[in-house]
């Protein structure tokens, strides 16, 4: 076992931690399992798999419109549903097409597309601008359409989109309780629709759907016009509001696949992490390391026994994976804060 230490300084921050809350989690690693371990399982309507952002085959989700989505059935009301709560929904998205209406992701219709058990969409509107809205009640006469200022019309590109609920604001009828974000940046929203009373998003018995909304358990969709069409992965799902710097590592982390040996995370420990003053590496397979900033760029390539000082590097997010004769270890995320002088 060759055990290792590299000279440098990582923040602690107690912030971020992307496991707390988290109630669902679909990576698409070769099919559509919840990764969070509440096995909220999805089943897979005509989507198919694809590449991911790091053109890993097998590793997102390709839907062509129409009758292709991922059903993941009535689940997570605790979660959406109720007085005061508080959620998050993060994913990766890659339209291939300008569409009014494509659904990301939705809680909506009943057993025969009556859309009276209407609680939430998240999907792309109007000109391509990221929309939330949200129910007070089960039908459309309750209901608040939030828009982002962005339009997402750099089509065959990967963003990252999160929206956060927070039931507990009440103010400016009703628009303050959704936060955007596109590509790391908050969006400055409107209100496009605003109809009956504001009230909580009420209990209902839609299946959740990502792609599009449909009959329960029937595998047809309600409404080809709102289906999405272009690839998705990574989608997460918080009982809670996320902080900035979680954000932050969200809308910059690399994707996984269980059967890639890039991105397989078992290949070796790094400890403590998040740490204080110093990381280690405990490996026996590898000699040498790169590490990676959040936009891919290589920006230390070191060999572990030789030369393992990596402290010239700025503060910031990055990757680090480790490289043996014929292998290619997992990206693990490390956040890099230099000590800071009196």
């Amino acid at each position: 076992m060759l055990f290792l230490f590299l000279g440098m300084v990582l923040q602690a921050d107690a912030q971020v931690d992307l496991e707390m809350g988290l109630q669902a989690f679909y990576p698409f690693s070769g099919n559509a399992n919840d990764a969070s371990g509440n096995g909220y399982h999805g089943t897979v309507i005509g989507a198919t798999l694809t590449e991911n952002r790091a053109g890993i085959s097998n590793s997102a989700y390709s839907f062509s419109g129409g009758d292709y989505f991922i059903e993941i059935g009535d689940v997570m009301n605790d979660v959406f549903a109720g007085v005061g709560n508080q959620f998050t929904i993060s994913a990766w998205i890659k339209p291939d097409t300008v569409m009014s209406n494509s659904i990301i992701l939705g809680k909506t219709a009943d057993a025969a597309c009556g859309e009276d058990q209407r609680q939430f969409f998240l999907r792309l509107f109007a000109d391509q601008n990221l929309s939330f809205t949200y129910y007070s009640a089960n039908v459309s006469l309750f209901a608040r359409r939030v828009l982002s200022s962005s339009q997402l019309l750099d089509l065959n590109n990967w963003h990252h989109v999160l929206v956060m609920y927070d039931g507990t604001i009440d103010t400016n009828n009703g628009i303050d309780r959704v936060t955007m974000h596109i590509k790391c940046t908050e969006e400055f929203t409107t209100l496009e629709t605003a109809t009956g009373t504001l009230g909580n998003i009420q209990t209902g018995t839609s299946p959740i759907g990502i792609g599009n909304y449909f009959v329960s358990h029937g595998g047809i969709s309600c409404n080809p016009e709102r289906a999405f069409e272009g690839n998705i992965d990574d989608i997460r799902i918080y009982n809670r509001l996320l902080t900035a710097d979680e954000i932050s590592v969200l809308c910059s982390e690399l994707p996984v696949s269980v059967d890639n040996p890039v991105t397989t995370l078992s290949d070796y420990n790094i400890f403590p992490n998040p740490a204080q003053n110093y990381l280690y590496i405990d490996t026996n397979d590898y000699s040498d390391f790169e590490i990676f900033n959040s936009q891919g760029k290589i920006v230390a390539r070191e060999n572990l026994v030789e030369k393992n000082f990596i402290g010239h590097l700025p503060s910031g997010v990055y990757f680090i994976r480790l490289l043996g004769p014929s292998q290619v270890s997992g990206a693990k995320k490390i956040v890099v804060m230099k000590d800071k002088k009196p």
